[in-house]
């Protein structure tokens, strides 16, 4: 599946482009997963999380899990590709920003796509260990409780699971944040979202590391 990316809004270096795209999956690791199944489009929505690997193209892999009574896992088997978005900050733009007044509102917003072959993972314990590294990533401190709670337990809730993980072959990372605007545009834009919200600001600082 292709992204519209125009260049102005993509990162030219691949190192520097797969390392924000890490960064910002690990920022925001809920992803959208989209498949095929029987024919058609297959969405699930579900968690995961960057792990290094030095056998793939991107240096990482996608880890996560679904419910096994989910029929996505299923596809995994036959050799079928996913990909998985990740949605980074998004905010609206008013026109009242922008210098001129002939103008329209817009969108600025981060957002990686991932394209791979998803691999099932339904042995017991691999998936504990897939399972320990999530927590490790979302909430560490819950990792002590975790190990303490009745092993009769952890076994049904590890059998009530099927891990993923996903070898990349392609990272398209997506940064919309009024490039194709004036500079004056880009100014004012970027200093109402420095005071704004949670996403504003994190788009604000966006901004100033891609020297917008």
């Amino acid at each position: 599946m292709s992204l519209y990316l125009p260049s102005h809004f993509g990162v030219a270096d691949p190192q520097l482009r797969d390392a924000m795209a890490r960064e910002l999956i690990a920022a925001h690791p809920f992803a959208t997963l989209v498949g095929v199944r029987e024919g058609e489009p297959f969405v699930t929505h579900c968690p995961m999380t960057v792990q290094p690997s030095d056998d793939d193209a991107a240096g990482f892999v996608l880890e996560g899990h679904v419910a096994r009574g989910n029929p996505h896992w299923r596809t995994w088997q036959d050799g079928a590709g996913a990909l998985a978005i990740f949605h980074g900050p998004h905010a609206y733009v008013s026109p009242t920003l922008y210098e001129r007044r002939e103008n329209v509102p817009t969108w600025n917003y981060a957002v990686v796509h991932v394209s791979g072959r998803p691999v099932a993972i339904d042995d017991a314990d691999a998936k504990h260990a897939l399972l320990k590294r999530l927590i490790r990533e979302v909430e560490p401190a819950y990792e002590a409780h975790w190990n303490e709670l009745d092993p009769g337990y952890q076994e049904r809730m590890l059998g009530g699971i099927v891990g993923v993980r996903v070898l990349v072959d392609r990272v398209d990372l997506k940064l919309k944040v009024s490039q194709n605007r004036l500079p004056v545009d880009r100014d004012r834009v970027r200093e109402a979202f420095a005071g704004g919200d949670e996403a504003q600001r994190s788009l604000s600082q966006w901004m100033r590391r891609l020297g917008v």
